[in-house]
């Protein structure tokens, strides 16, 4: 039971209207909260799609970005195997395939609806830049 509510859990992080901040759905964790490294593995997502629209970045920039993406999706694998041990690696690999093209078509839509000026899109875009630049600690 508590392997479901955990997935139900990482299933349930949802994008905010604003695109800007991931928020988990508490009602379906049981009142807890879903780890950070969930909502920093969906604005990796988010800002890339944003990115690729209105600022596409040079094989340099793409390939740290990347990097430090694959970095964010282990944890975050890592932590869905360890919430759920009986779920293979190819469960995981469609969850997060799935939940990877949601959430860049939004992101992607939404950029080209709003147009790249707009200051929620210049966000993301910002993000990604950030993102690209993030040298982790530890690794």
């Amino acid at each position: 039971m508590r392997q479901q509510i955990v997935w139900c859990a990482l299933v349930a992080v949802l994008v905010s209207p604003s695109l800007g901040a991931a928020q988990p759905d508490k009602g379906l964790a049981a009142g807890k909260a879903v780890p950070y490294i969930f909502q920093v593995w969906d604005q990796f997502v988010i800002s890339n799609a944003a990115a690729t629209v209105c600022e596409p970045a040079d094989a340099s920039s793409r390939k740290s970005h990347a990097a430090n993406f694959a970095l964010v999706s282990a944890h975050v694998r890592a932590r869905i195997k360890a919430a759920s041990p009986r779920k293979s690696d190819d469960e995981i690999n469609r969850f997060l395939g799935g939940r990877e093209a949601a959430l860049a078509r939004v992101s992607t839509q939404a950029a080209k609806q709003k147009g790249c000026n707009d200051p929620e899109i210049q966000q993301l875009v910002r993000r990604y830049q950030t993102q690209l630049r993030w040298r982790p600690t530890g690794t």
